[in-house]
């Protein structure tokens, strides 16, 4: 096996002088690109690296003319009035979608159990609820009071 790559390594090296050879000399035996030669100048342009400049956006004369008027270091300079704040909404009714789910008595007092928003909840007389007072119970119903 050691016979066999010797000559593929000799056929090799002969194969890559040659190319070399064909690379570095022209048909007539002489050197290729031998003399460096400069290349061609060219004009710098620094005005392409700076950034563009800024548009300035014209002022308004009233705007112009409010600053004059309140200077920014004057004893008098107030900020503006704030808007009046947003009206409160109405208070949800929880009891207006309560369902009542059953009603019990008891040597304690009686209550009932209320299935409010998805959660059932046990009230017993006089107990409170989101505002809502259970004040009395009377066979299959409950009042309640605000």
């Amino acid at each position: 096996m050691k016979r066999q790559v010797l000559p593929i390594l000799i056929v090799t090296n002969l194969a890559l002088g040659a190319t070399l050879a064909w690379l570095w000399l022209t048909p007539q035996g002489q050197l290729r690109d031998v003399h460096w030669q400069a290349p061609a100048a060219k004009e710098a342009d620094f005005a392409s690296g700076l950034p563009p400049k800024p548009q300035v956006a014209p002022i308004e004369n009233a705007r112009l003319m409010a600053l004059l008027d309140r200077p920014l270091f004057a004893l008098m300079r107030r900020p503006p009035t704030p808007p009046p704040p947003p009206p409160v909404p109405p208070p949800v009714d929880v009891l207006s979608a309560a369902r009542l789910s059953a009603v019990y008595a008891g040597t304690g007092g009686g209550g009932v159990v209320l299935n409010v928003a998805g959660k059932s909840r046990k009230l017993r007389l006089n107990e409170n609820v989101d505002g809502w007072t259970l004040q009395a119970i009377d066979g299959r119903s409950a009042t309640f009071a605000a």
